[in-house]
């Protein structure tokens, strides 16, 4: 399994690869990800992001599906890096429930 972001190839901005990342899939994406900038510049820095253009896309898929290593490498990165991200919220109703305390 591997998934492709639409919206990525065209200057649209592309859509949000956290989904993918956090099923643990490798995703590809075009370089046009202007709206999830900072997400896909963390998810390439660990190597759970491949980004391709049109003319590498179907190079790049093939590399991806006849590479289960690959594949699984970079599933694991960008499951590992939404995972390391979670519980946000409990923290931030930590801090405030602290605040309201001395209230």
């Amino acid at each position: 399994d591997l998934v492709f972001v639409g919206g990525s190839l065209a200057a649209t901005g592309g859509h949000n690869p956290l989904e993918a990342a956090a099923l643990g899939k490798p995703v590809l994406m075009g370089p046009n990800c202007f709206n999830f900038a900072q997400v896909c510049d963390q998810l390439e820095q660990v190597q759970g992001l491949m980004i391709t253009t049109n003319a590498s896309l179907l190079t790049d898929i093939s590399r991806l599906l006849s590479d289960l290593e690959l594949r699984q490498r970079m599933g694991v990165a960008g499951q590992t890096l939404v995972d390391s991200k979670k519980g946000a919220l409990d923290r931030h109703f930590a801090v405030l429930n602290s605040m309201l305390v001395n209230v």
